[in-house]
């Protein structure tokens, strides 16, 4: 069975049309999960290439904001290396997404394991479900 993928040509660079060799400044294939799991709102974001210092979470307002940033890799100048393609340079990438509810940074817990980031944010009371009692009338 064939997949079929709907082109867009937007995500295109110049490189494409092009085969230029140039350095990527990002990193845009950052996928990212989004969800509620009880009290929780989780985030999980693929992030292979990165290390889990090379991450940075931030809550803004109602905005989780992720970024990561893999600094220039340093060659070996003793080396005499001719290369016909270098993309394995820097890496970055900035994503963000409204988060549904107020949730409690603060006690905000992050894991990393396999390229996945993995947030959990307990929501803020207020964004809790509240039981309502019916009284009977008479």
């Amino acid at each position: 069975m064939t997949k079929m993928t709907l082109w867009n040509p937007w995500r295109l660079t110049p490189r494409d049309f092009f085969d230029i060799d140039e350095d990527f400044e990002s990193f845009s294939d950052v996928q990212m999960d989004l969800y509620e799991e009880g009290d929780n709102v989780v985030a999980e974001i693929k992030a292979p290439g990165f290390e889990k210092d090379q991450l940075d979470i931030r809550v803004e307002g109602n905005q989780l904001i992720v970024s990561g940033n893999v600094e220039d890799i340093q060659e070996d100048k003793s080396k005499k290396r001719k290369y016909y393609r270098r993309e394995i340079r820097n890496l970055s990438f900035t994503r963000g997404c409204d988060l549904p509810v107020p949730v409690d940074a603060d006690k905000a817990d992050a894991t990393f394991k396999d390229g996945v980031l993995k947030v959990v944010f307990p929501k803020k009371e207020e964004a809790k479900p509240k039981q309502v009692n019916i009284k009977v009338g008479k």
